[in-house]
Formats: structure tokens, sequence, C-alpha cells
């Protein structure tokens, strides 16, 4: 009769001891265990800080982050929030929905497979991607405009986490959505100068859904790919001479020569005729201007609209004083535009720029990449 009470209690110990390692998983997984880190290595417009169980993440106005546009805690959605950011611009994470207000974020979602959290989109006509429209079509994503047309009774009833949008469409709708508790995130990727660091935003929004290791994973492979590509104008003996863009109304935009666009080109082994201005943004320009610096340019890249060499003369007479006019050399991002317009140059270009530099690097120096089809660029016919 006195062993009985000892069966009991080892039989109890036992049970409890096969139970235990499970709820501490739970525990674990549930509050104690910390994010996957990220670490941001090109882009100088935002930063992300892990401290315990938060992210800080500030995004930047300049390229020296002195003047900061926000600052954002993420903490999840169980976690209490430390005393010292009780007054901070708090998002609980991971995000459960979210608006994008523009193709490239809808890009990352991809990317990052959560196209289902997504639940707004400004227009989905300009989305290229047909896996992806039909992914928002399933998904029953809403449209709500953009810029001073956002629809807010109808983001209201959406009720998304999160509104993605870029930094000068957000300022004007920043109040209405926080008084509909939804937090604005301003992004200001196009004022990176380096396709690295447009790219990079992938990982400010791989944060919000605590998806850091597969960002970095995509990241990893891109820069990788990207670094190997640029290492082939060291290769080259010559390098052509470059112009890019057209004139609209009364200037001619040009990027300048610190810009993403000219980084690009040079990566690719050409030679850009704005590469000793120090400009980061466009230079307004006369066509005088343009004319004078690159009549003689080899190749003539991004000219918007155009399709066909007749399109080039019927803008305006005087494009056909460029030799690359006349040797028709004139080379469009067009390649995949759908029917409304919408350019996936902008969307799925912007963030594979290693794709875009092999179409570059086919077109400056062809004999590099024998076997490489362009993506995003195609010659005026």
């Amino acid at each position: 009769m006195k062993r009985l009470p000892l069966v009991i209690f080892f039989t109890i110990v036992i049970l409890f001891s096969c139970k235990q390692p499970h709820k501490e998983t739970t525990i674990e997984s549930d509050i104690i265990r910390t994010f996957d880190t990220t670490t941001i290595e090109y882009s100088q417009h935002f930063s992300i800080e892990y401290k315990n169980d938060l992210k800080l993440v500030h995004i930047y106005k300049d390229d020296h982050r002195k003047d900061t546009l926000n600052t954002f805690v993420l903490i999840r959605h169980n976690a209490s929030i430390p005393d010292e950011y009780k007054h901070a611009e708090i998002i609980r994470v991971p995000l459960k929905k979210i608006a994008c207000l523009s193709t490239i974020y809808v890009s990352y979602l991809s990317q990052l497979q959560l196209l289902d959290r997504l639940c707004a989109v400004d227009n989905s006509q300009y989305i290229y991607d047909k896996t992806i429209k039909e992914a928002l079509v399933k998904n029953k994503v809403s449209e709500i405009g953009s810029n001073n047309s956002i629809n807010f009774e109808k983001l209201a009833a959406l009720s998304p986490d999160v509104v993605f949008t870029y930094w000068e469409q957000g300022l004007s709708g920043s109040a209405k959505l926080n008084e509909l508790n939804i937090k604005p995130v301003l992004v200001i990727d196009h004022l990176e100068t380096s396709p690295l660091g447009r790219a990079e935003w992938i990982k400010l929004m791989a944060a919000l859904f605590n998806e850091e290791k597969n960002a970095n994973d995509f990241f990893n492979e891109l820069k990788a790919n990207y670094l190997r590509l640029s290492k082939l104008k060291d290769t080259v003996q010559t390098k052509p001479s470059v112009l890019v863009g057209t004139k609209l109304s009364d200037a001619w935009y040009v990027p300048g020569g610190k810009s993403y666009m000219a980084q690009l080109i040079n990566d690719a082994g050409g030679n850009y005729l704005w590469n000793n201005d120090s400009a980061t943004g466009s230079l307004p320009l006369t066509f005088e201007n343009v004319l004078k610096q690159a009549q003689h340019a080899d190749v003539w890249l991004n000219v918007y609209q155009w399709k066909k060499m007749d399109d080039v003369v019927l803008d305006d007479k005087r494009y056909s004083y460029f030799d690359a006019y006349n040797n028709k050399n004139i080379i469009n991002n067009n390649a995949r535009v759908n029917e409304f317009g919408g350019n996936d140059f902008w969307g799925s270009g912007l963030l594979q720029p290693d794709l875009v530099l092999s179409d570059l690097i086919k077109i400056f120096h062809p004999e590099l990449l024998p076997d490489y089809q362009l993506k995003y660029y195609k010659k005026l016919e």
C-alpha cells in the first residue's frame, strides 16, 4: 500500500515532463523569441534598429541621415509598450492588412509572398504582372485612388493597419489617415541614388511583417548578381555615350550625374554625358543645351511614349538632329507595358536592378552577354 503513492507521483512527473517542452515552445514563439534581423547596406533614407523585442524604424529626408521624416516603433501585438516609447508612433507587427499606393510596393509584397495581406491599391490598371493581378482579384483587393482623390470612406471600411505611400502623395492625406487610426508610412525610395539602395526598401516592408529572413535571402542574391555584372564594365575598352529622356513641355529633364539612372548607366559600361554633374535628381535643360551636349550620343534611352521611329519626329522635327535618331539607336524601357500604360520597369524593374543592369549591358556591350534577351528595353522600330 505504501508503494502506490510513489507510482502515482512518478506517473505525474513523467506526464508533466512530456508536456512541458510544448508549453515552453508556445511561450518562446509568442513572447520571448526575438525578431529575425536585417542590416541596411545601401539605402541612405531609412534604417532599422533592433532593441530587445521591438524595432525602431527611421525614415530620413536627406542622404546624411540627419533630417528625420518619421520614426516608428514596431512592436508585437501582445507586447506592452516600454515607457520611453509611450508617445512614439507605434505599429503592431506583423501587419494583418496593408494598403499600397504604388505598384513597386505591390511588387515588394509579391516577392515576399504576402499578397494575401494586401487589401487596397491606388489603381490596379497600372499593375503589369498578370500573376499579381490574378491574386488581387482572388483576394478581392479594392481600389481607393491616390493623392488627393483617396476614397477615405472606402479605406476606413477596409481598415488596413498601414498605408504604404510615397512621401509627396502621403503628406496630403496623413492627417486624415491618422484620424482613421491608419498609419501612413511615407516612403522616399525615389530619392535613393543607388539601384541597390532603392531595391533595399523591400526590407522595410519585410520588417512590418516579420519577414526579414525572406527579404535578406532575396536581397543577398540580388546584390551578388548586381555586383558581379557591374564588374564586366572593367573589361571593355570603349564606352558608348548615352543620352536619356525627351523634352516635356518647355524643359528636357535629364538625370543628374549622381542619380539612380546615371549609376545604372555607368555600372553597365556606358558613358553618361552628364557624369560630371553632382545632382542626384533631374536637371531641367533647354532643347538647345541638350543638343549641344548630346547631339553625337551613341545611344538614346528612356523616351517615354515613343514606340516607333516615326513617333520621334512627329513629336518634334528637331530630334532628327541627333545622331542616335539617324543611326536608329533609340532604345526605350517600355518592353513590359500593359494596355493602360502600366510599365513594369517602374514596378519589378526597381526591385530587380540586376535585370535592368543586364539589359543595359546587352545594349552597350552585347558581346558581354551573348545569350541574354532584353527584358525591360526594346529598340524603336
